[in-house]
C-alpha cells in the first residue's frame, strides 16, 4: 500500500480526515501485520509511533523519491524507524526510472540521506543499509517464509560480484567496499532460482535485442491510448534547456 508518499497528498489526507492518515487507518481496523507500506516517506512522530508497534513492512526507493524531489531524506523517518527495531526494506521502482533497478545505490542512497540529515556519520552504517535491502519484494509478495533470504531452505537469487574491478580495489572493508563502490557493473554471474540468468554480462538464455524491440513495442501500445509518442531520435523539449 502507497501511503504518505509525498508532502501534497499526505496533507490532503490529514485535512480530509482531520487526523494522521496511518492514525485514521489504524482506528478503522484498515491494516494489520500483512500489510506492506511502500515509501510511507512523510510519517509524523505519531505515525512512526504506530507503525514502530505494529511491526509493518516498510518498502522503500530512495531514488524515486529524490528524483521525484518528494524530500524523501528531509522528511523521511525510515533511519529512525530503523533504529527502533522497524522492518525497513529498499528496492527499486522503475528499470529506468529509479537508478536502473541498481539495489545498491538505493542501499547507498538511503545510509548518505539518512547520515547528512542527521548530521552524523555513524547513524547508519554500511551493515544497516545492507540488512535492509534483500527481501523486500518477497515479504511484500508474502512470501518471505520461503525466499528472501541467504538461509537453508529457501529459494534465494544469488548474484555474484566481481572482485578485480578497479571500484573495489583495494579491497580493505568488503562490505564498505559492496555498499558504496562497484555498483551493477561488477555483477559477474545472476542465478534465479537455481538457474544462471546473467552470465558474464550476458544473458545466456534470452536474446537481449529482442528483447529490447519487445519491450519498446509494448511501451508504445501502453502510450499510444494516451495520444503520446515517442521518437527515439529526438529528445523531449522538456530535458532541453
Amino acid at each position: 500500500m502507497r501511503q504518505s508518499y509525498s508532502t501534497a497528498d499526505t496533507e490532503a489526507d490529514r485535512q480530509r480526515l482531520d487526523k494522521d492518515p496511518l492514525l485514521h487507518l489504524n482506528d478503522i481496523g484498515f491494516w494489520d501485520r500483512n500489510v506492506t507500506f511502500v515509501q510511507a516517506s512523510n510519517l509524523t512522530r505519531t505515525g512512526c509511533d504506530v507503525l514502530a508497534d505494529k511491526g509493518n513492512l516498510i518498502a522503500s526507493a530512495p531514488a524515486a523519491l529524490m528524483m521525484w524531489g518528494y524530500w524523501g531524506s528531509v522528511h523521511g523517518r525510515h533511519a529512525v524507524l530503523w533504529r527502533r527495531g522497524a522492518k525497513i526494506e529498499l528496492g527499486s521502482v522503475f528499470a529506468n526510472w529509479s537508478s536502473g533497478l541498481d539495489l545498491r545505490r538505493q542501499i547507498s542512497l538511503a545510509k548518505l540521506g539518512a547520515r547528512d540529515v542527521c548530521g552524523a556519520r555513524h547513524f547508519l552504517i554500511a551493515e544497516d543499509s545492507s540488512s535492509m535491502a534483500p527481501g523486500a519484494g518477497a515479504r511484500a509478495a508474502g512470501k518471505g517464509d520461503s525466499s528472501g533470504r541467504l538461509e537453508t531452505d529457501k529459494r534465494v537469487d544469488i548474484v555474484t560480484k566481481r572482485l578485480d574491478r578497479p571500484k573495489i580495489v583495494p579491497s580493505t572493508d568488503m562490505i564498505r567496499n559492496l555498499v558504496y563502490a562497484p555498483r551493477s557493473r561488477s555483477v559477474r554471474r545472476a542465478v534465479i532460482n537455481g538457474r544462471i540468468a546473467l552470465e558474464a554480462g550476458r544473458f545466456p538464455h534470452r536474446a537481449e535485442r529482442s528483447t529490447v524491440v519487445d519491450i519498446r513495442a509494448a511501451a508504445a501500445g501502453l502510450f499510444r491510448p494516451l495520444g503520446y509518442t515517442v521518437n527515439l531520435k529526438q529528445l523531449s523539449p522538456r530535458t532541453i534547456r
